[in-house]
């Protein structure tokens, strides 16, 4: 595989990712973001691990059009929320690629409970889905994205900078994961990148009227909600323009948070 020139860091020499075909792991890449992540990725000629958890039904929709691209691409299933299965993940990754140039995080739960009524079981649900899994799937992966100078993409939320109610749980396992993201910038760098993405309202929420999805739009500067291509073109800068940037939240959101 051919690779850019390593740079001089302080005496090291560092390996850049490939010019062209990065090996990306892409965790739920089935639904909403990681679909749209998946379908940008494949037309820039990236190599795809595509996870899924337990349905099959959207994924299947991504590999028709990873077809008509001719993209190279493997599917792997995996439960997360079982720690059990995080090193084999990304060992079958290698086995098949020879290597993973990105990590991106995207598998993710979402649900709203009032904090008197949350659970001991939906806490470590929340925790084990939405921290536990990218801080153990970077580990598990660290050694070769050192090795191709990769880079760990992790999704989290906007609004960990300004949560509200209902979602307690929720925010105390993504605002985990931008913290354990300035961390292992730190501790992988200067091999690998480690940013994240805090998307806003992405599409109009499941359930909700047109005038209320409107609504949502209107009250950011932007005056709209996002769309999944807003993050699937971030995942794409930071796969493949931005080797000077680590430890960063891009909080792509239409200025919800400023």
């Amino acid at each position: 595989m051919k690779l850019k020139l390593g740079l001089q860091t302080s005496g090291r020499k560092v390996t850049l990712m490939p010019e062209t075909s990065p090996v990306v792991l892409i965790t739920g890449a089935g639904v909403r973001l990681g679909a749209e992540a998946a379908l940008t990725l494949g037309k820039r000629g990236c190599k795809l691990a595509l996870h899924y958890r337990s349905s099959r039904t959207g994924l299947d929709s991504v590999v028709e059009q990873l077809k008509d691209l001719k993209c190279d691409y493997e599917i792997f299933q995996a439960d997360l929320q079982d720690p059990q299965s995080h090193r084999p993940l990304v060992e079958d990754v290698l086995k098949r690629f020879g290597g993973i140039d990105v990590l991106l995080n995207n598998a993710g739960i979402y649900k709203e409970v009032a904090f008197e009524e949350v659970s001991e079981s939906a806490f470590d649900e929340m925790i084990a889905i939405n921290l536990k899994a990218p801080f153990f799937l970077a580990q598990a992966a660290a050694q070769s994205l050192k090795e191709r100078g990769g880079s760990i993409i992790n999704i989290t939320d906007t609004d960990v900078a300004a949560p509200y109610g209902g979602f307690a749980h929720y925010f105390a396992s993504k605002g985990g994961l931008e913290v354990v993201t300035r961390a292992l910038a730190k501790e992988l760098g200067p091999e690998v990148r480690v940013n994240g993405i805090g998307p806003g309202t992405v599409a109009i929420p499941v359930g909700m009227s047109e005038e209320e999805g409107l609504a949502l739009g209107d009250a950011v500067p932007l005056k709209r909600v996002g769309t999944p291509s807003d993050i699937a073109n971030a995942v794409e800068f930071l796969t493949f323009n931005a080797p000077y940037m680590t430890g960063q939240i891009l909080r792509i959101d239409g200025g919800r948070v400023v």
